[in-house]
């Protein structure tokens, strides 16, 4: 019994790995950028309502 597939089948499965690496590659992206503008969104969000709550900047505009 050979361990060896044929050349169609493992240019098929080698395809078919390059395919679902790439994909991969995408989804990680997306999930990454989604969580790195939260993250920004989030520090916005409380350095805006400190700024509020602290009165920082009043003074420069009367």
């Amino acid at each position: 019994m050979s361990n060896e597939l044929p050349q169609n089948n493992y240019s098929e499965l080698l395809r078919q790995i390059i395919t679902e690496i790439k994909s991969t590659r995408v989804t990680l992206a997306q999930r990454i950028n989604s969580g790195m503008m939260t993250m920004y969104w989030n520090i916005g969000k409380r350095l805006s309502t400190e700024k509020l709550e602290k009165g920082y900047g009043a003074g420069v505009v009367k």
